[in-house]
């Protein structure tokens, strides 16, 4: 799993006593059992970032295994991606001053919207040498990282171009250090101003069922609103459809529930979509809201 392809969040908030104990624990699964973990330092928590409700029940078995208390979960949450409503433009200046030398480095950008699935996209119209060439990359790197981790829980923002339009550099204070956090800075105000549009993830899903059980495995898909693209039949047959992530949680559950464990379930990642009124993820943010609305643990 990449850093930015995770479908699914479970958010974890750790009293002080615990935070270490929790964090070492699954850092030491991670690797094996497929999962990633971020921290949030402004909740006091962790995020555990998967691509199957498999991996994320496994990471929580290991973690209640190897820690009796200290901590609660969220709920399992579906990992929308956030892109621009608008087009905006935003400067911004880094400045820094400790004994002799400081830091200083100044970016001005536009964030457009982009096409589905164009992922960021930078462009550089700065043609009148006021940011050296060197330095570029800087502004584009600080673009790339404030654009990965966009809002205080780590949701991306993508599907837009970013053209960075005008700057200004100090012959003794400016760096590539300084220039990444302006362009991180510029990126953070233009997206303010733009607004944003939440996407979900939309999967293709496959299913392997023996053939008394077809019917069963097509009434389920149906009661989840999938699209079925087409039915191989067999003695196993293969259903392949489309659907919401948001609608697919329980899915392997409920299919091993009604075929009573004959049926195997895969899903990969197919596309974003906008999501619309009348049913999305159950909290447009990656931490679960009733996570959120408890007191802080002691």
């Amino acid at each position: 799993m990449t850093e930015s392809n995770w479908l699914l969040e479970l958010a974890i908030e750790a009293a002080p006593r615990a935070m270490d104990t929790v964090r070492a624990a699954l850092e030491q699964s991670s690797e094996v059992l497929e999962f990633q973990l971020r921290t949030v330092p402004e909740l006091s928590g962790l995020l555990i970032v998967a691509y199957t409700e498999r991996q994320i029940a496994a990471a929580v078995f290991h973690l209640r295994s190897a820690v009796a208390d200290g901590y609660r979960l969220g709920n399992v949450q579906v990992a929308c991606r956030a892109t621009p409503a608008g087009s905006a433009e935003a400067s911004f200046a880094h400045k820094s001053q400790s004994g002799g030398s400081g830091e200083f480095a100044e970016v001005k950008l536009r964030l457009d919207p982009g096409g589905r699935g164009s992922g960021i996209q930078f462009f550089n119209d700065e043609s009148r040498g006021n940011i050296r060439a060197e330095w570029i990359r800087s502004v584009e790197k600080g673009i790339r990282q404030a654009a990965e981790n966009y809002d205080l829980l780590g949701m991306p923002m993508t599907d837009c171009s970013v053209h960075l339009v005008d700057g200004k550099y100090h012959d003794l204070d400016s760096s590539a250090r300084a220039f990444e956090l302006a362009g991180a800075g510029a990126f953070r105000e233009a997206a303010l101003r733009a607004g944003e549009k939440l996407l979900e993830p939309i999967v293709k899903v496959a299913v392997a069922a023996p053939a008394h059980w077809l019917d069963a495995t097509v009434s389920e898909l149906e009661r989840r609103d999938a699209t079925i693209d087409e039915v191989s039949r067999g003695s196993t047959c293969v259903i392949v459809a489309n659907a919401r992530m948001a609608d697919m949680l329980g899915f392997d559950a409920a299919l091993r529930s009604k075929t009573g464990g004959s049926a195997a379930a895969a899903m990969v990642l197919h596309t974003y979509e906008e999501v619309s009124g009348g049913g999305g993820p159950d909290d447009s943010q990656s931490m679960a809201a009733a996570l959120r609305a408890r007191p802080a643990l002691r």
